[in-house]
This record gives C-alpha cells, sequence and structure tokens, in this order.
C-alpha cells in the first residue's frame, strides 16, 4: 500500500495503520519505522476517502463525516520528538495536496493551516494545558507557572541539603546514624531517589508504621510474591523446560537415571506452587544430574545425555542461586526497616518543605503535571470531568511507552475511559530500548497493558530498515534468551554488506580496589569538611 509520501507501507505497518474497532499495541524494534507509522495513522483518521466510502445514506457533507483535528491526541517523550512528528504530519499533508482529487485539496489545504493548534505535545505539556482550561477544578492558580527541570533540581537539592544540616545541627539521632552508615554524598542520593516516586508514596500512612510491622508487611510479600516468582522463574527456565522434555521423551534405561527424571517431571510443573520451597528446591537439585545414574551408556544418544547434562548444571547453578533467597529472616531484616523508616521520615521533612516553596511560588514541577492531572481525572468528583474530556479524543497516540511509568498510564486509561481496548488508543514501545529508569520509567507498564490489549491489537513491528543482518543476528541473540518467549526478533529489510564480524565489544573494567578505597576516602573527607 503505498501513502501520500508514496512510500510502500510494509504488511506489519499496514496492518498498524488500518486496524479498525480494536486498540492497537505496537511493539516496535529499533529502525522499523515505527515515527512513519505513527504519522501514517494519524493521517489515516483524517484521510477523506474513508469518509467518502461511507454508506450513501450517512453522507452528509465532508467535514461533518471526518474527525476533527481537535479528536487526535498524540503524546510524545520529548518536545523534540512533538516537533519531528508534527513537522511530519505537515510534510505530509503537503504531499497529499499535490496528490489528492481536486474536492480533497481545500480539505487538506484546511488540515495544514490548523496544524499548529494538533494536540501533539510531551505529556508534561498536555497535562499543563488541561490544568490550566479547568483550573478551577484542580484548586490551582491558572496563571501557575511550569518549573525548568533543572530549576526544580536546584529548590531540591537545596532543601535537602537544608534539612539535613537542620538535622545533624539538633544532635538528630535517627538522622545521625543515616549518615554515618551511608555518607552524605550517598544519603543525599537516597533521600532524592524517594522525592522521584513521591506521587506513590501515603506520607500520612507511613508515620505510625513500626519496624516490627514493616518487617511483618516484607515477611509476607515475599511469601506471597517474590518465592512464588522466583520459583515460577525457574520452572519455567528454559533447562528447566529442556529436563522435562528429554525426561519424557528419552527415558533412560538406568533405574537411578530413571527415577530421577520421573522426580523431575513430578516437582518442577509444580514447583511455583510449592509449599516448602527449601526442601523442594533441594529434591530437584538433587535429581537434576548424572553422576551415578549410568553414564552415556543409560540414554539413548550420547547427544541426548550431553543436552541433559549440560541442562541439569544450568538448573543446580539457578537453584543454588535462589536458594539464598526463598527464606525470611524477620530478625536480619529488622535494621533494614529502622534505617528506611528512618530515610522515609527525612524525605518527608524535605517534600513537606519543597511543596510550602512551590505554593509560594505558585509552581507546579514537571511530577506535579501529572500528578494533579491524574488527581482531577481520577477523583470521585471528577468522574463528569473524566468522561467529557474523554469523549472529546477520538484517537490517542502515546509514542515511547516503554518509558513510561504508572502514573502516565493511568492518565492513559483515565482519558480513554471505557474504550482503552475498543479502538481509542495506539501506542508503540519497545521493551529494549528503555532507557529512562533513573526517572521512573517503568517498562513493564508496556508490556502489561500491551497483553490486556485483544490479541488482534497486540502488533509487531520487526522490519528492520537501519542495521545490517550481522547486526540483527548479535541483537536477536542478545535478547532472546532473556525475554524468552515473548521476544520477536528483528528481521533485516537490506543484505549484508560489510565484511563481518560486525560486532565489536569493548570492555571497561572495574577500577582496581585501591582506586575504589581513594575515592570512597575522598567523599568522606568531604562530607566531614561539610558537617
Amino acid at each position: 500500500m503505498a501513502t501520500g509520501t508514496g512510500r510502500e507501507l510494509t504488511d506489519q505497518q499496514h496492518q498498524a495503520v488500518t486496524a479498525r474497532g480494536v486498540s492497537v499495541a505496537l511493539s516496535a524494534g529499533a529502525g522499523c519505522g515505527k515515527t512513519f507509522v505513527l504519522t501514517e495513522r494519524f493521517l489515516a483518521q483524517l484521510d477523506p476517502a474513508g469518509a467518502q466510502a461511507a454508506p450513501e445514506e450517512d453522507r452528509g457533507p465532508l467535514s461533518d463525516r471526518l474527525p476533527r483535528l481537535g479528536e487526535l491526541v498524540a503524546i510524545t517523550f520529548t518536545e523534540r520528538a512533538a516537533r519531528e512528528m508534527r513537522q511530519r504530519i505537515r510534510a505530509a499533508c503537503r504531499q497529499r495536496v499535490l496528490s489528492a482529487p481536486d474536492e480533497h485539496v481545500d480539505y487538506w489545504l484546511a488540515v495544514i493551516r490548523e496544524l499548529d493548534s494538533a494536540r501533539i505535545s510531551t505529556i508534561h505539556s498536555f497535562c499543563g494545558a488541561l490544568l490550566r482550561a479547568h483550573a478551577v477544578e484542580a484548586g490551582l492558580d491558572p496563571h501557575f507557572r511550569v518549573m525548568e527541570q533543572a530549576q526544580a533540581d536546584t529548590l531540591l537539592f537545596e532543601l535537602i541539603d537544608d534539612e539535613l544540616r537542620r538535622r545533624l545541627v539538633a544532635q538528630d539521632e535517627a538522622m545521625i546514624e543515616l549518615v554515618v552508615e551511608f555518607g552524605l554524598e550517598s544519603l543525599r542520593r537516597m533521600v532524592a531517589g524517594l522525592l522521584d516516586c513521591r506521587a506513590q508514596i501515603d506520607w500520612h500512612a507511613w508515620r505510625e508504621v513500626t519496624p516490627e510491622q514493616l518487617v511483618a508487611r516484607w515477611e509476607t510479600y515475599s511469601r506471597e510474591v517474590t518465592i512464588p516468582q522466583l520459583l515460577r522463574t525457574i520452572a519455567q527456565s528454559p533447562h528447566a523446560r529442556s529436563l522435562l522434555r528429554i525426561a519424557r521423551d528419552h527415558a533412560p534405561d538406568h533405574p537411578a537415571m530413571r527415577d530421577r527424571c520421573q522426580a523431575l517431571l513430578e516437582r518442577l510443573p509444580r514447583l511455583p506452587e510449592s509449599r516448602d520451597p527449601p526442601g523442594d528446591l533441594q529434591a530437584i537439585s538433587q535429581s537434576a544430574r548424572v553422576q551415578g545414574g549410568g553414564g552415556k551408556k543409560a540414554w539413548p544418544s550420547e547427544a541426548i545425555y550431553a543436552q541433559f547434562r549440560d541442562a541439569a548444571k544450568g538448573l543446580r547453578e539457578a537453584i543454588k542461586k535462589a536458594e539464598t533467597e526463598v527464606g525470611f529472616d524477620a530478625e536480619a531484616a529488622l535494621p533494614a526497616a529502622q534505617i528506611g523508616l528512618r530515610l522515609l521520615s527525612a524525605t518527608r521533612g524535605v517534600a513537606d518543605a519543597y511543596e510550602a516553596e512551590k505554593e509560594e511560588l505558585a509552581a507546579l514541577d514537571f511530577s506535579d503535571l501529572m500528578i494533579r492531572t491524574k488527581r482531577l481525572l481520577t477523583a470521585p468528583e471528577g468522574e463528569p470531568l473524566r468522561k467529557q474530556l474523554a469523549s472529546q479524543i477520538r484517537l490517542l497516540l502515546v509514542d515511547e511507552f516503554q518509558d513510561t511509568d504508572p502514573l502516565q498510564v493511568e492518565l492513559v486509561q483515565a482519558l480513554c475511559d471505557r474504550m482503552i481496548e475498543r479502538g481509542k488508543l495506539f501506542f508503540v514501545g519497545d521493551y529494549k530500548q528503555s532507557i529512562y529508569r533513573f526517572r521512573g520509567a517503568d517498562p513493564h507498564v508496556f508490556r502489561a497493558l500491551r497483553q490486556r490489549m485483544p490479541a488482534a491489537g497486540r502488533l509487531p513491528l520487526t522490519l528492520n530498515f537501519r542495521s545490517q543482518p550481522a547486526i540483527l543476528h548479535f541483537v536477536n541473540a542478545l535478547f532472546c534468551e532473556d525475554l524468552g518467549e515473548e521476544y520477536e526478533p528483528l528481521l533485516a529489510h537490506r543484505p549484508q554488506v560489510a565484511p563481518e564480524p560486525a560486532i565489536e565489544l569493548l570492555w571497561a573494567p572495574d577500577p582496581l580496589p585501591e582506586e575504589r578505597t581513594g575515592r570512597s576516602q575522598r567523599l568522606r573527607r568531604r562530607d566531614a569538611d561539610w558537617i
């Protein structure tokens, strides 16, 4: 299929652009044309050819049968990406003016004239505009200003220093212990890290929590979440699957080895529901070995024996690593709980001071824009406004979804309302390209929301236009085992041109022990001077 730019769509791109009636979660590998697809999907919503195809009895003026430009919202990750998308849409519209039938030319010219007002922006700009339009409902000064990230970071740094200095001058025992334990530089970073996720922290609820109560919560989480996930990972690992396949299809003729295979077939599939994880792991580890099992002669072939031996070794190593994590020592965890609550207390003081300073300045930072918008849209009293806003959006396109965080996902869900799975959402991401975890981005939210979409909307974009096959073979080998069955291998659009090998690994060694020690001593001297 050719586009208005004259460029042909691949089958995958065509499917993503033309899918209707279902929301689309596009897993787009690097160099596979995701920005091109986003642009074409945006323009496809405005294409007058689709409106002309409507049943004759439903036809009215062409302008009445097309979605208005304001009904399309495109959210990108950076201002630069937003500008690029707007420029691409403008260029594509100009191509359509040149190639469109005479009756459509005025329509595309009108779209070009309105493009400057199109809702193509970053999530922060979108939230800022929404809050200004509904400042009264959000409880904000309509003339609030948005602090630049550098200004917000500087203010936070100053407030962190002020809070730490105030507590140290007051001989606050908890603060002194934190400084002794971590040093000032590390403590600053830890407080700053907690402030980055302050939207997820209920400060009031944590005021009365004791260390013992926190340890009890950890123990419950370990028992109900962490350990089952760990056991599931082991039971579904490639080593475990290989052992089960061999034990099922190629039973050895040695009695001891046959008993071990039977034990693996019985225990491994049930491991995630184990009531005695240490005992079951030890039993599986004992069964996953070939010593004393008749050697190579006990197996149908030497190749099968080698496969079982290697898989058994890999499984035993995974179990050995996991054995230290399946037990929970409440007494050993208590000091960590005490430190954690002290750190939370110190951070709460900084957070309170930061909020007071912003209120005095009538300012919001980038995180506030999303926090206030989420509060505006998801509070019970905000339901009428949320439904009104959702009804005004025909299609919400979100780029770089792997770099979103849970808060942004909640905003997307609110804006789509009940149509989140039925055609209102089009989002693009690549789990492998998540690079903003230091800002709170969580690539797992992309995978989770993608799994929520109907199967017809979970589409891949894997034909790579950028790299030669040798590069893509390396990338596929690097990620396929880690991501397992969910991994979608990249395919090369171009042949191999450069000579192989095409990959060079450059190793960056860790500093020598004496270098690390010297740096640590310098930091401690600096902290001592600061105190």
